[in-house]
This record gives C-alpha cells, structure tokens and sequence, in this order.
C-alpha cells in the first residue's frame, strides 16, 4: 500500500449527485466509467491496496473484472445503512484489482474482494497511515500498531502466498538495488530513485519506497 493524493472529483459524478434520488445502484454506467477512468489515473493504475497493475489482464483472461471501484468506508457496513453519506463521494472510493476472485478460494482472496464490508482505519489516502506501514526482508508487509497490522494481514490478506505479493515487493527492491552505484553516488541516486517512484510509482514498489528513504540520508 502507497499514499494516494486524491483528486477532485470527475466532472460526470458530481452532475450525477445533483440529480434527485441519486445513489450508487443507480448510477450510470458511464458515470461509473468515468469514475474509473479517473482513479485508475491518480492511482498511477496500480491497485489502491496490494499495488497490482490495474486493469489485470490475467483476470480478464479468468472471466473476472480487471478492476473495480471500491468504497474504502463501506457502502452498508455491519448492517449500517450509511449509503447516503458515503456511496457518491469520491474522497470514498477507490479502484482495486479483482482481489485474486478467480481463484475459488476465500483464504487467498486479497484486498475488496477479503475486506467486503468490513470497516478499517487503513487508508492509503492517509499518510499518518502509511507511515505506520514497513516490510521484512522477505518482503511481507507489517504495521507497527496492532490493529493495523491485522488489518493489512487478516482482513486485506496483504502477504497472500498464492498470488506472491511478498515476493513481487522484494523482486521489485532486488532489481532496483543492483542499478544503484556502490560509491559515493549512492545516496544521491537513491534520491533520484525515490524521486522517481513518487513521482510515478511502479508495481509493487512499497517496499523499494522504504527502503530507498532510509538509504537517502
């Protein structure tokens, strides 16, 4: 998971909320594109929780969505009805892969597809969040506060073994360190790199974002 700087709303939403009765089982479909359309840009088209690429074309090949809108505060959480507060806005909402829905198995679904209605206080749109976030060696990922880590682990199912999310994070590090001079260039091109990866953030690259802020100074 990486911060996302949210941006104003699409211009095809905010028409849609002036509408009466609006809500989001009714919204057209090409609102809802254009919603998407819109989060999959200030995502830099990476899943908002396990940072896939997004659209997935291995779960178009499965018959599954290749991405999705996601609600981060659940349109009905816990039998709540709280749909007219959070379902229209866009400060709610989210694009995500398909969460590994293919695979038959509900232990190794990931991110929406584990979380469903769940409510959590992760947010990759809170940067006080974020912080709290780090990765071992071996790439899984943790959270030094408990909740938030069972959060990351048990309802997000961030170190999903059979989609190799630990791996993909570490793979991602291990070709970046070897571009890196081992000489008196290294930080400043360790600052280049993080530069880069916040600037335009690849695939996985959480970790390599860690790693790269403690190397830069």
């Amino acid at each position: 998971m990486i911060f996302i700087h949210k941006r104003k709303e699409p211009r095809e939403l905010t028409e849609f909320k002036n509408h009466p009765f609006s809500n989001y089982n009714n919204i057209p479909s090409k609102v809802k594109s254009a919603i998407l359309e819109k989060l999959i840009e200030e995502q830099h088209e990476l899943c908002a929780y396990c940072t896939c690429h997004i659209p997935e074309e291995d779960a178009k090949r499965r018959g599954q969505h290749p991405v999705t809108i996601e609600h981060l505060y659940p349109q009905s959480p816990c039998g709540e009805d709280v749909r007219d507060c959070w379902d229209l806005r866009y400060s709610n909402m989210l694009a995500v892969c398909s969460g590994n829905r293919g695979c038959g198995a509900h232990k190794n679904f990931t991110c929406d597809a584990r979380k469903g209605n769940s409510i959590i206080r992760l947010s990759p749109f809170d940067y006080h969040c974020i912080s709290h976030i780090h990765y071992r060696n071996n790439g899984d990922i943790y959270a030094d506060e408990e909740e938030l880590n069972r959060e990351l682990n048990e309802i997000l199912n961030l170190n999903c073994k059979a989609r190799s999310l630990a791996a993909n994070r570490k793979k991602v590090l291990d070709d970046i360190k070897k571009t890196l001079p081992q000489d008196s260039r290294f930080k400043k091109s360790c600052r280049r790199m993080l530069e880069i990866l916040q600037e335009n953030p690849l695939p996985f690259c959480g970790m390599a974002v860690e790693w790269l802020k403690r190397k830069s100074f």
